[in-house]
């Protein structure tokens, strides 16, 4: 079994250096199948026993990022008596600023960066928030902010916009962190 998990990595893995290549020289909505087929020397029914769309491989590879973001906010806050939002909001900006490409594209034609939010907000901020709704607001405010700064080409430093976003909350939450 751990033969056949390895090789469905590498074959995603392959699937991914493709993408990226034919990314670098034509937009993602010009990128066929059999373009990054051929460049991962992989057939198309593979493709398909993981994937629909080359889209598909670039949201697989947000998410996990995602998700390794959201377990390293969950290790810090495990560990330490304090909330600290800003470090929260830092990590979140960093790891869009280091993968500014494939979180741009993402964002452009995916945008679903809310629910990532949204856990991150209820499971280090829901015990303050005062009513339901306010993780909603919160959430669709910190994805908006973000999705302009990816837009505006990431001008601002991380910290900064981390920082923004503190202030933002610490306004609506009525809380200091």
């Amino acid at each position: 079994m751990i033969k056949t998990n390895k090789k469905i990595l590498q074959t995603k893995q392959a699937l991914r250096n493709a993408l990226w290549s034919l990314i670098e020289w034509k937009g993602i909505q010009d990128i066929t199948v059999s373009q990054v087929c051929s460049m991962a020397d992989i057939n198309r029914t593979t493709f398909y026993k993981y994937y629909s769309i080359p889209l598909d491989i670039l949201t697989e590879y947000v998410e996990e990022m995602c998700e390794q973001v959201l377990q390293q906010i969950s290790k810090k806050n495990d560990h330490s008596s304090e909330f600290n939002i800003y470090s929260i909001m830092l990590d979140l900006c960093r790891m869009h600023d280091e993968n500014k490409q494939i979180m741009k594209i993402y964002m452009e034609f995916n945008r679903v960066l809310l629910p990532i939010i949204q856990k991150v907000i209820v499971e280090n901020l829901g015990a303050q928030l005062k009513e339901p709704n306010q993780n909603h607001f919160i959430s669709g405010g910190v994805s908006a902010i973000i999705f302009q700064w990816s837009l505006n080409g990431y001008q601002q430093k991380p910290e900064d916009i981390a920082k923004m976003l503190t202030k933002y909350i610490d306004r609506l939450s009525g809380t200091n962190w």
